[in-house]
């Protein structure tokens, strides 16, 4: 061979080498989850969704690429044996979910999952069941994105129970429904109703949470959206009775499935379609939960720009609306320009269409805060 022909050997060993790496697929991320459905209980109502919620879950995250550890009607024993290996899984994982349906309760400020051989004699018992702090921090060790989904908010007699037996001066220290967690940056928690609320079992195959979730997991959109879609579907499905809260702590935009997108990857969502601008004017009333159930009125208006305005006119406030990309696509930091003292000044909307000529609004005091007023504004004509 001689040396022109051996450059041009090498040429073509080198280009047919970069065609190789470059045929190579990416590294795919490691997806774990653990889900866990409890309605069997011996010492409690018995629900009858979960099994059947949790087993929806765990296909439609296997079809969107987690491995995933189920578990159905566990004893304490059954949900430490699964924390411990979904603990052991999480530690090399990119992606962890934790999904829970079933009873849980909250006592002093933390929230507690009950295994089906949970009795509550006292504030000791509470050891038999599995703590939620626990499961959140073995999420933390997921190095891109943490999720947490509590659809378990029922009504619980054993919390009644223990509040009988700790007495009338620390019976406050058990409320109803879950208490709020403060979501650790990178992670999303998901609760099927508002903390201190419960939610419903609904009549069909699944809880409507469960029902709303197996509808949009597996959509190609970013994941705040897709769980507020979630939360707009309960609230409709539920005649607006259970409005789901969700604290969400991400920087960048994360996709659990797309098409052109990566997935796990900062992304730019495009100019146009459900990411795009809202346009439009909508007006109705909205709720403060944590607030007497005090309500008013609230305008929102949107121009082509992404910018708009907000009014308030019972309460003689209003303010200009800027895009926040980094909360979602139709998130809005909120900087009041007239008001009366009792408005916030600043806090952040999120409005999310419901697809019949309205809007689900919720405003939060702070980024991925919980949500301290919503409501569904419907559609008016621009004038």
């Amino acid at each position: 061979m001689t040396l022109p022909d051996t450059w041009r050997f090498c040429c073509f060993a080198l280009m047919v080498g970069l065609g190789l790496l470059t045929a190579l697929p990416a590294k795919a991320e490691k997806r774990v989850a653990l889900v866990i459905g409890n309605g069997a209980y011996a010492n409690a109502t018995p629900l009858p969704n979960p099994r059947n919620d949790a087993e929806d879950v765990a296909t439609a995250l296997n079809r969107t690429g987690f491995t995933t550890l189920l578990g159905l009607d566990l004893t304490k024993d059954g949900m430490d044996d699964l924390a411990i290996q979904f603990a052991r899984a999480v530690r090399s994982a990119d992606v962890a979910v934790f999904y829970y349906s079933g009873h849980a309760m909250q006592f002093a400020g933390s929230n507690y999952l009950m295994p089906v051989d949970a009795k509550l004699t006292d504030e000791a018992d509470l050891r038999r069941m599995l703590k939620v702090d626990d499961i959140i921090a073995d999420l933390q060790e997921a190095s891109a994105l943490r999720l947490m989904v509590l659809d378990s908010c029922r009504d619980n007699p054993l919390a009644e129970e223990l509040k009988r037996s700790v007495g009338l001066t620390r019976s406050a220290s058990v409320q109803r429904g879950l208490a709020h967690i403060d979501s650790p940056q990178g992670m999303i928690v998901a609760y099927a109703t508002q903390s201190g609320k419960t939610a419903a079992d609904g009549t069909g195959r699944n809880s409507p949470y469960t029902a709303a979730f197996l509808k949009h997991i597996e959509t190609p959109e970013e994941i705040g959206t897709v769980f507020r879609r979630i939360s707009a579907d309960v609230y409709a499905a539920t005649d607006h009775a259970q409005l789901p809260e969700l604290s969400l702590s991400l920087i960048g935009e994360y996709y659990l499935k797309a098409d052109a997108q990566a997935a796990l990857t900062p992304s730019t969502p495009p100019a146009s379609g459900p990411s795009g601008p809202l346009v439009g004017h909508w007006s109705g009333t909205v709720t403060q939960p944590n607030s007497a159930a005090r309500t008013y009125e609230a305008t929102i208006e949107l121009d082509d720009s992404g910018r708009g305005k907000s009014d308030y006119p019972s309460l003689k406030c209003g303010g200009t609306l800027t895009p926040v990309t980094s909360v979602g696509p139709h998130a809005y930091r909120e900087t009041l320009t007239y008001g009366h003292a009792r408005c916030v000044d600043g806090g952040v909307i999120t409005l999310t269409p419901t697809g019949k000529k309205a809007i689900l609004f919720e405003w939060q005091q702070k980024t991925g805060g919980a949500t301290e007023a919503s409501g569904e504004l419907p559609a008016i004509p621009l004038e």
